[in-house]
This record gives structure tokens, C-alpha cells and sequence, in this order.
């Protein structure tokens, strides 16, 4: 009998788990399909609602994409998300999360760029730096660069189109390398390291990427940081390319007419700017720049037009406002400048320039003390503001504050040695009197900018003053040399040459100064002294007539005139002129540029008037003027007449006796004994060696009957010039002689 058996039982229950497994893995896979697919649909939704610009619901989107199935990519995309509305830290933490997953290049670019938005740059720079290193070692593609390719199998898996539309795999290795390069060169930047920055840009424009608009940004980023580092040259020439690739962007017009209102090509600053306009005519900036442009023309009427549509657009700008009242000021409209200025510091009151500038209008308007205020706040501001106390101390000279002067522009020498604030605190020296210490700041100018001539001139005037002659004249031709032509350094050359007795050389100056300046009195007057010094009276005459022509009421040159009579011995013409120098002397002070004696010349005018009466023997009136000489005197007029050509008068003693001298022997020829003979005592007790003095002394004590008196003068005056034969008497012969004339009137020595 044959038996069937049944399986045995193991077998049985292999085979049911076997099924269970597989059908649980059907089904885990169909929910993973399930997922994927709720997933990608989730991802496309967020991809549209981005492209509408609706980050916060792609987000959302986005984060149920991520529920669903966690890929990097979602990660990436919604980091994106965020970073497109601000919440940089939730976008940092999902590109962190995309890179721990799944290292690509794009991530750290996109990482970078938030850490350099919330200013933690160096984080920035090692997500390029990490990014580009991930690149160099991915293996080449056919499209990529060499050593700058993505792996094709990690591109596939990622999607980048939102931030980096490409069309292939090595494209878009090169576009995310050029933007890796670019945002390096940006943190750079921000780092303040431009040079790196530059050669970052560089970089990516050497990658030879074909997009115009990535292109178009490391143009445009390596042009402005070129022209902040002062290369404008390259900086013109990137932002050409910049705005050829996109010349309808505003802003590389804008800032292409920067970089050549910076070269100072302001025609191509201002073809620029207008370019910018025309594409966004409503930036206030680019109007207010374009102004600029037009102010450094000097078309000041369209510089207004446009500070003013600037103001339009953006009337809270106080810069604008400040640079529509400088443009206000070149045109001298300084009340509306100062309303401008006054609105820019309502805006902002913490800006010295528009206080400095508000200066500037009071300076050209000579309020002087209103100047001085506003300089003053400008300092109160920044105390270290060179513009500020250099025209304070302009202001403070002008007003003749002369140490205040000095003060301030020795406090902007302390910041910076400029040739222009040496030469200002030099000429405040001069007014000082410390020539000495001038010509050590006209001497730092000249070692700053050797072609100075102002400086030569002025150091040359120095040395002038010091008696240094030679070296004053050495100054002045160097002025000459470095191609000055002023009438006031001729003038001063012969000045030097004057008193070096170069007479013709100093003649010929004073004719080129003429020739530059004829209305000038100072160079007429000047050329007459050379000549009357070569006793060349007729042309020193023509000279002092002339001038007189020039200025009608002006007493120096009316006494200079009238020596000059008195040395051609037209007596009558000299009074006349006398008079006329002591009638003009008594009215309001001249304000005449000669300088012919300080404080005055009246005593010297009454002087030489006595002289010309005595020649013309009208001895009572030389009399009264002698009494008026020797009054003004005693009231302390006695300074001496500098360059005169009268006998110079050394100090008060030789004057009195000088004065009392003709004095005394006007009384004597007018037989007033007694008079003459107070006058020789005061002589004799100013001069007591004075020979003659004791000479026509005796004669008085004669005439009075006091002979012991007499001989006693007569032996004196002898003993003092015992060779003098014209002292030797007779006195026998001499009884009846009234007196002896030793020397014209004027010619005593002192």
C-alpha cells in the first residue's frame, strides 16, 4: 500500500514569511514612491510660488517637501527661502543641513553670502574658500574649466535653479565658481582688504564665463573698488565693460561718472550721470551727482536745476542742500547760500563741512566776526579739521589778531605740513615783525613745493627787511625764474638793489612794475628816490608828479616833491609844496600805499621850509618855521624820514641841535642876540663837542658886549677843531664882523 505523505511543517512556514516580507516591502516601497512623489510635487509648488516671488509659501511648501522626504535640495531651496525674507539665521541652519547631508559648492556660496549679511565675514570667506575647494576637486567635465567642475551624478541630484540657472553641468560649474570668486571678492571688501578683493574679481572675470549678467557684476564690483583705491584708469575701463554688457543699468552709468568726476574728466562725469538718469530719472542721487558734474564745469544755473530736482525727489537730504549753497556761493548769491546751508545743518548738525562752508559765505561777504563763529563750530565739531583752522586763521590775520593768527595755523601744522599754511603763518610772522622765524615757514614751503615763487617773494621781503640784501635779491630772481611777472616783486628787487647802490639796475625794475601797474603811486614814488639819490632832481621830479596826478591827497608825496625843489633850489615851489604836505597832513588819514616816514614828517616839512626861507633870506619866516620844527619834536614827532633824501637825523639830541642850530643863526643875521645865543647853549648842551656852535656863539656873546665870554667860545671852538683854519680869529679884525658863515643853511654836521 503506497502512502502519500503531506510537506513537512517548516517548509510551510518558510514560505508564509517569505511572502509576508515581500509584500511589506511592495509596500514600503509604494510609500516611498508616495512620499517621493508628494514630495517633488510639494518642490514644484514652492519652485512656482518663488518664481511669483511668494518665498513665506514656498517655505511652507517646502518644509512639508521636507517632511515627507528630507533631500538637501529642499533644504537648500527653502534656505533660500529665508534668506529672501530676512530670516538669515533659519536659512544658515538649512544650508547648514543641505551640506552635512550632501557637500556641494552651491551651499557654501549660499552660507557665505547670509553669514556676510549678518557681518560675520570671516565665516563668509571660509564658505567661498570651502566652496571653491570643493570644486577644485571634482573631476573635470567636458564643458567645464580645468579643475573647476562639479561631479555630474551630485548636479543631477540637485536643483539650483532658483539661485543659478544654468543650461549644463560644466556651465554650472563655471557659474558657481565666478560666483564664488565674486562673493569672496565682496566679503573682502567688507573686510576692508580691497587689494584681495580685486584679485577675487579678477579671478572670476578670468574664468571667461559667458553670462553676460554674472559678468557684468565682477566688472562692475572690480571698477568701484578699483576707484576707491585710487585706479582710476582700470576703474574706467571695468565699468565701461560693466555698463556695455548692461547699458540699461542706472547705477553703472552712476558710478562710471564717479570714477571719471574723480579723474576729473567732469564732461565725461556729466555724459555719465545723464545716462543714469535716463534710465531712472526718480534717484535723487543721480541728479544730485550730476549737479556735482555741472558745478565743477562751472555751469552753475543746471548745477542748481538739478540740486533742486534732487530736493524734489528727497528733500530730507541735507548733503544736497549743502551742495546746492556751495554752487549758490561760486555764483556769489550768498544769502540764498547761506539759507541752504542753514537747511543742510537743520538736517544735520553733526557735519563740520557745512559749517565750514556757511564760513566761507560770511568770509566772501567780510563778516568777519560771523566767519570766525562759524569756523569755530566747525572745530567745536572736529577739532582736527585742517579747512577749518587754516581760514580761521585767515580770518583772525585779517581782523588782526595776530597771534590768534599764528595759533591756529600752528595747531594744522601739527596734522599736516602743507606749503599753503606755512606761507599763511610766514606772512602772519611778517606782520609780527619776527622775520626771522617768516623765513623759516617760506623756507618749509619752498622744501614742500620747490616752484613757489609767492614763497621766494615773500622770503625774499624778509631778508629785505634784515638788510640781507644780496640774499633777498637771490630770492626774487628765483621768483622771476619760476615764472612770476608781478609788479611787487620788481618793486621789491629794487628795493634791494636800491640800497645795494645798483641805482640803475633798481631804475629798471621800477619801470617793468610800472608797465604791469601804471596807476601804482608806490613804484613812481620808488623810482623818484633812485633818482634823486643819482641827483637825477628833474626825472625824480617827473616821477613825484605823476604820482601826484595818482593821488591828489596824499601829504608824503607833496614833502617828498618839495625836497626835491629844495635840492634844484626852486625854494618858492618848495614852501608851496610844504604847506600843502602839512595842510593835507592835518585832514583824515591817507590811505596811500608809500611809506615815506612813521609816525610823521612834519617837523622835517617845517625844517626844509626854514632852509628854503633862509636862502630866499626871508629870515623871520625861517624863524617861525624852526620854532615849529623844534616843537613838534619836543612833542615826541621825531622819528627820522626813512629814504629820504634830506640829511638823515640819527636820533632826538642831533634833531634839537640841528634845529635849534638854524634857529639861532637865523636870530643872529636878524640881530636877536639873545635869542641866537640860547639857541647855540641848547646846541652846545645837545652836542657839547660841536665846534661850531661855540664858533657863532662867541659872535653872540660879542654882539651882547660879553667878550670874555666870547674869546672863551672862540678858544673852544678851536681846541675842538684845532686844524680847522676857519676857526683860527683875529681878533682885532673881527670887532666890527657880526658873524662868520661857516656853511650854508642845511649843511651843519651833526
Amino acid at each position: 500500500m503506497i502512502t502519500v505523505s503531506s510537506p513537512p511543517k517548516h517548509n510551510q512556514n518558510s514560505n508564509s514569511a517569505t511572502n509576508a516580507r515581500s509584500t511589506r516591502r511592495r509596500s514600503h516601497q509604494q510609500n516611498e514612491k508616495l512620499m517621493e512623489k508628494k514630495s517633488e510635487e510639494k518642490y514644484k509648488e514652492a519652485k512656482l510660488k518663488i518664481a511669483k516671488k511668494l518665498f513665506k509659501e514656498a517655505a511652507e511648501d517646502l518644509t512639508e517637501a521636507i517632511n515627507f522626504k528630507p533631500l538637501p535640495k529642499f533644504h537648500f531651496l527653502r534656505g533660500n527661502c529665508y534668506r529672501h525674507t530676512q530670516d538669515y539665521d533659519r536659512a544658515i541652519l538649512d544650508y547648514t543641513i543641505a551640506i552635512d547631508t550632501q557637500e556641494e559648492a552651491a551651499f557654501y556660496l549660499a552660507r557665505g553670502k547670509c553669514f556676510r549679511t549678518i557681518g560675520k565675514i570671516n565665516k563668509s570667506i571660509a564658505d567661498f574658500d570651502r566652496g571653491i575647494d570643493v570644486l577644485s576637486k571634482a573631476p573635470q567635465t567636458t564643458n567645464a574649466l580645468p579643475n573647476t567642475a562639479l561631479n555630474n551624478s551630485r548636479i543631477q541630484s540637485l536643483d539650483t535653479s532658483t539661485l543659478l540657472p544654468v543650461s549644463n553641468a560644466g556651465g554650472e560649474n563655471q557659474s558657481v565658481l565666478f560666483q564664488l570668486f565674486v562673493d569672496r571678492g565682496l566679503s573682502y571688501y567688507e573686510k576692508g582688504d580691497k587689494k584681495t578683493a580685486i584679485e577675487n574679481f579678477g579671478k572670476a572675470i578670468n574664468l571667461n564665463i559667458t553670462k553676460q549678467q554674472n559678468l557684468f557684476k565682477a566688472y562692475f564690483h572690480r571698477g568701484n573698488t578699483l576707484r576707491e583705491c585710487g585706479e582710476l584708469e582700470a576703474s574706467i575701463e571695468d565699468l565701461t565693460k560693466a555698463a556695455d554688457l548692461d547699458p540699461k543699468n542706472a547705477a553703472v552709468h552712476n558710478n562710471l561718472g564717479l570714477s571719471f568726476f574723480e579723474k576729473r574728466n567732469y564732461p565725461g562725469a556729466e555724459k555719465r550721470f545723464t545716462l543714469a538718469i535716463e534710465n531712472d530719472p526718480m534717484k535723487a542721487i543721480y541728479h544730485n551727482n550730476r549737479g556735482l558734474a555741472y558745478y565743477k564745469l562751472k555751469a552753475y544755473e543746471k548745477a542748481i536745476e538739478d540740486f533742486t530736482c534732487a530736493l524734489n525727489l528727497d528733500p530730507e537730504d541735507g548733503n544736497i542742500y549743502f551742495n546746492r549753497g556751495n554752487t549758490l556761493l561760486a555764483m556769489k548769491r550768498y544769502e540764498e547760500a547761506l539759507t541752504d546751508f542753514n537747511l543742510a545743518i537743520n538736517k544735520v548738525d553733526t557735519d563740520e563741512n557745512y559749517f565750514h562752508c556757511k564760513g566761507i559765505a560770511y568770509q566772501e561777504m567780510n563778516d568777519i566776526p560771523q566767519a570766525i563763529q562759524m569756523f569755530k563750530k566747525a572745530l567745536e565739531i572736529n577739532e582736527k579739521s585742517v579747512q577749518s583752522l587754516y581760514h580761521l586763521g585767515l580770518m583772525y590775520h585779517i581782523n588782526n589778531q595776530l597771534f590768534e593768527a599764528k595759533k591756529q595755523f600752528s595747531k594744522a601744522l601739527e596734522i599736516v605740513h602743507d606749503h599753503r599754511i606755512y606761507e599763511s603763518r610766514g606772512l602772519v610772522y611778517m606782520d609780527l615783525l619776527y622775520y626771522e622765524l617768516a623765513i623759516q615757514d617760506f623756507s618749509a614751503a619752498i622744501r614742500i613745493v620747490p616752484e613757489s615763487p609767492s614763497n621766494f617773494f615773500h622770503r625774499g621781503k624778509c631778508f629785505l627787511w634784515l638788510e640781507r640784501y644780496t640774499e633777498a635779491v637771490n630770492d626774487f630772481n628765483t621768483a622771476f625764474k619760476q615764472g612770476c611777472d608781478d609788479p611787487q616783486v620788481y618793486n621789491a628787487r629794487a628795493m634791494a638793489y636800491k640800497h645795494l647802490k645798483k641805482h640803475d639796475e633798481s631804475i629798471a625794475d621800477l619801470t617793468s612794475a610800472i608797465k604791469l601797474d601804471e596807476r601804482n603811486v608806490e613804484y613812481y614814488f620808488n623810482r623818484s628816490q633812485c633818482y634823486f639819490d643819482l641827483k637825477n632832481h628833474r626825472q625824480a621830479l617827473k616821477d613825484l608828479d605823476t604820482s601826484i596826478e595818482i593821488e591828489k591827497n596824499e601829504p608824503k608825496l607833496f614833502y617828498l616833491r618839495g625836497l626835491t625843489y629844495y635840492e634844484m633850489k626852486n625854494y618858492k615851489s618848495s614852501i608851496k609844496d610844504f604847506k600843502a604836505a602839512l595842510r593835507l597832513k592835518s585832514g583824515p588819514p591817507s590811505s596811500s600805499s608809500v611809506k615815506v616816514g612813521e609816525p610823521t614828517f612834519g617837523h622835517d616839512c617845517y625844517y626844509h621850509m626854514g632852509l628854503c626861507y633862509c636862502f630866499l633870506e626871508k629870515y623871520e619866516y625861517a624863524v617861525e618855521s624852526f620854532t615849529q620844527a623844534i616843537e613838534m619834536i619836543s612833542a615826541k614827532e621825531n622819528t627820522h624820514v626813512k629814504d629820504s633824501s634830506s640829511a638823515l637825523m640819527v636820533d632826538d639830541a642831533n634833531l634839537h641841535a640841528c634845529y635849534h642850530h638854524e634857529r639861532a643863526k637865523a636870530y643872529q643875521i636878524l640881530g636877536m642876540n639873545e635869542r641866537a645865543l640860547e639857541d647855540f647853549t641848547a646846541v652846545i648842551q645837545f652836542q657839547p663837542d660841536n665846534a661850531y656852535a661855540y664858533f657863532r656863539r662867541a659872535f653872540a656873546w660879542k654882539a651882547l658886549e660879553r667878550f670874555e665870554e666870547a674869546a672863551e667860545d672862540f678858544e673852544k671852538a678851536k681846541s675842538l677843531q684845532p686844524n680847522n683854519p676857519n676857526l683860527v680869529v683875529n681878533y682885532k679884525k673881527i670887532y666890527d664882523i657880526a658873524y662868520v658863515e661857516l656853511s650854508k643853511p642845511g649843511e651843519n654836521q651833526y
